[in-house]
């Protein structure tokens, strides 16, 4: 562990166990980094968590989070501890679910602003391109697919003209799209 370092170690072991288990483990998607860039206000106000360390310590765990169940934990947690989860600790929350639904979807980024989100998705995605017209059919006209060397998804919808909700349109909306995106899968 000291040769490799804890988080090396950790991923390491974790693929040994995969493989001991006989599940698959897919290259691609491991080193796959998902980023996300959402016009929303998503990070731990300085006075909801007034010691940099805790706030360090917290950030470190909320970007770490795989599951429903573990948001539920952390936010049982923060509650606890820190009282009345602030909206952008929420909103922080949800990303980083998202990011983790997205990198098992092989998406590499998501952008979204100005009535636009666009989700890109890296090349070895494990789509059927056959599903691809059917699933953007279905947003009516506000989903275009752009072939190229990196496919993109980009969907068009009314910004509400009140900034909070507008906001909140947009996680929801990026959340939806991700969810959506599971039938394109092979």
């Amino acid at each position: 562990m000291q040769a490799v370092g804890y988080d090396l170690y950790c991923k390491m072991l974790g693929e040994a166990v995969k493989i001991k288990k006989g599940e698959n483990t897919d290259e691609v998607l491991d080193m796959l980094n998902t980023s996300i860039d959402l016009d929303v206000d998503a990070y731990i106000p300085g006075e909801y968590i007034l010691n940099e360390e805790q706030k360090l310590e917290i950030y470190k765990r909320i970007a770490s989070l795989e599951n429903d169940q573990e948001c539920e934990d952390m936010k049982d947690e923060l509650l606890d501890r820190f009282g009345k989860i602030p909206e952008a600790v929420d909103n922080l929350l949800r990303i980083s679910l998202l990011r983790t639904r997205a990198k098992a979807l092989y998406i590499v980024e998501i952008n979204g602003g100005s009535s636009e989100i666009e989700i890109k998705v890296n090349p070895s995605a494990r789509f059927d391109s056959g599903r691809i017209p059917g699933f953007i059919s279905g947003y009516k006209g506000s989903m275009s697919f752009h072939q190229g060397q990196t496919p993109v998804f980009v969907y068009k919808y009314k910004k509400d003209p009140n900034p909070v909700k507008a906001k909140a349109q947009l996680l929801k909306d990026a959340e939806d799209l991700v969810e959506g995106m599971k039938v394109l899968l092979k």
